[in-house]
């Protein structure tokens, strides 16, 4: 890899940790990805209305308590209020930035290079506080998280899975009574630090008292095979004319499915059908150089 190093190759990552374990590397990154400058910019030019910056302190903060409106030139818009970010900051809150992959070329890139490690597809949040009580407790992700710390430090705490590999619509939510009591790792994070959480691993980051704290979060967003199930069902399924007839009753119901799936039991195990569905889930990285180019 380029800025990142992980000391593990692709295929003991994916052998002894992905989906089934945590993983720390110390000092995994060198470079200084989001300087002070880069977030007092992006909160200059963001939309408080657009979802890109949100507050939380005890839950999130609505907008109207550190933006107000104002008339510009082409028309009523919305700014954040300096000294109502200061005054929330300094009584604890976290300031979340979402997608900054696209919006910090650097970021962007490390984002490349965990999804071309990975295979998939990655997206990066930034997270910056001094002190307070975290942003969301303990939880699961519905994705995989390498969170690398940048600036600071933080405790995190992992506790392992109580639901195996969940879904988009599977949170924790409606769980946190299920989350060991014990975690499995506890530990302060310094800057360079990087941790890789599977989806589904409670966890729970806390900021140290007076301790001013930067960390991204990339999100790594997996092709799953229940994807592939709903593409096959929606491309290849209506070509099948077993799939096309009326479920009448449940005798009826029963006489089609026997004839269906041994025919989708061959059809699914297609490579070309894989292939297919595979090449429409990729995406090419965002481009980083616009005005340079190689001669």
């Amino acid at each position: 890899m380029g800025k990142i190093d992980l000391r593990i190759s692709r295929n003991e990552f994916f052998r002894d940790y992905f989906e089934r374990n945590f993983y720390i590397q110390e000092m995994a990154l060198a470079a200084d990805l989001l300087t002070r400058t880069d977030i007092e910019s992006l909160l200059y030019g963001a939309d408080p209305c657009d979802g890109t910056v949100r507050i939380f302190l005890n839950g999130v903060i609505p907008i109207t308590e550190y933006a107000r409106p104002y008339n510009d030139i082409d028309g009523p818009k919305y700014r954040f209020m300096a000294e109502r970010i200061q005054r929330l900051f300094a009584e604890g809150a976290t300031i979340v930035m979402n997608r900054v992959d696209n919006k910090i070329s650097s970021v962007g890139t490390i984002c490349d290079e965990i999804a071309e490690f990975v295979g998939e597809r990655a997206v990066a949040n930034a997270y910056i506080c001094s002190g307070g009580v975290g942003t969301f407790g303990k939880h699961w992700d519905t994705h995989d998280v390498f969170a690398i710390q940048l600036h600071g430090r933080k405790r995190w705490r992992i506790y392992g899975s109580t639901h195996i590999l969940p879904l988009a619509h599977q949170t924790s939510r409606d769980h946190k009574a299920q989350c060991p009591i014990v975690p499995l790792f506890d530990a302060d994070i310094r800057a360079g630090d990087l941790i890789y959480i599977p989806r589904g691993w409670w966890h729970e980051a806390t900021p140290l008292e007076n301790q001013i704290s930067t960390h991204i979060a990339i999100g790594v967003h997996t092709t799953k095979y229940i994807d592939y199930l709903i593409w096959f069902c929606e491309t290849v399924g209506p070509t099948l004319v077993e799939s096309r007839a009326s479920m009448q009753d449940e005798e009826n119901s029963a006489l089609l499915t026997a004839a269906l799936l041994p025919k989708i039991t061959t059809l699914l195990q297609k490579k070309e059908y894989v292939r297919e569905f595979l090449e429409q889930r990729f995406v090419q990285p965002m481009p980083r150089n616009f005005l340079v180019g190689s001669e």
